[in-house]
């Protein structure tokens, strides 16, 4: 009886901090305006194949033809539990991929909220969302600094 209800103490704790996250994740408005489109380059990277246009706070950004990504990072053991193709993922890890490269947009926390927001405006659970948000937390770090180049916000 004292081991269940010490589970039960400990999910109920899980359960309230996980919903303390997912609330205090600062939202950002997100809007995809038109599909994201990718075609296969070279092993698990992809080209967009037209420019993506997403509203972000009120401004546009383009993420252009040609960009490649990765799409989520996720290691491929995971696959079959997360797959990065799932459409409701496409567009937001390729917005992130993109922001991840331009330095003089956002930090790299801010870079990771609109990540969160992007997939809960892609109808992606908020639980699913808070997910990826906190790997991106976690283990971002390292894709961040990968990329440091200056990008310039087209309009269409």
């Amino acid at each position: 009886m004292k081991l269940l209800k010490k589970l039960l103490v400990t999910l109920a704790v899980g359960y309230i901090a996980i919903n303390c996250l997912i609330f205090c994740i600062p939202h950002h408005n997100v809007t995809f305006i038109n599909d994201a489109c990718i075609i296969p380059f070279k092993q698990n990277d992809y080209h967009t194949c037209a420019p993506i246009h997403i509203n972000i706070d009120g401004e546009i950004y383009v993420v252009p033809q040609g960009f490649t990504t990765d799409l989520a990072s996720i290691p491929k053991p995971l696959w079959s539990f997360i797959a990065p193709q799932f459409t409701s993922y496409v567009a937001p890890s390729i917005l992130h991929d993109y922001l991840y490269g331009c330095s003089n947009f956002f930090n790299r926390k801010i870079d990771d909220e609109i990540f969160y927001s992007a997939l809960i405006s892609n109808d992606v659970s908020r639980y699913t969302a808070a997910k990826f948000y906190l790997a991106v937390r976690f283990f971002g770090r390292k894709h961040f600094s990968d990329y440091s180049q200056i990008c310039t916000r087209t309009s269409f």
